[in-house]
């Protein structure tokens, strides 16, 4: 399905990371943010478009990726950031963070892709 279609339709693939999960594994504990965003580094963006998207208590929140680096501020972190005209709920940092993915979304044409994430600070 292309982007900006129906929430359950448009997933495609991507990589997580449990922010403050202790090396024995467990439960993972939410951590507030104090920066202004969150900073990032990946080694490319996949043709099909990246975004990254924060897990908290709440509704999942995401924001397009569109540079290999950069900080995206919280308040671009909204509820339903695939849909053509974005319109959700606003990441507040104070809803802490308790992973963080980064996402290919699903698109009609079957592809390939490659990248790494290279570092996330927040």
């Amino acid at each position: 399905m292309a982007q900006g279609t129906a929430y359950a339709t448009n997933w495609g693939g991507g990589i997580g990371i449990n922010v403050n999960q202790t090396a024995a594994g467990g439960a993972t504990a939410s951590v507030t943010p104090t920066a202004t965003g969150i900073t990032y580094s990946v080694s490319a963006i996949p043709t099909q478009g990246l975004r990254m998207v924060l897990s908290n208590s709440g509704p999942d929140v995401c924001a397009p990726v569109t540079t290999a680096t950069g900080t995206i501020p919280w308040a671009s972190f909204v509820t339903d950031c695939w849909d053509t005209v974005p319109d959700g709920g606003v990441y507040q940092s104070s809803d802490g963070i308790v992973k963080v993915q980064f996402q290919v979304p699903a698109v009609a044409t079957a592809g390939s892709y490659s990248f790494c994430v290279n570092s996330i600070s927040f």
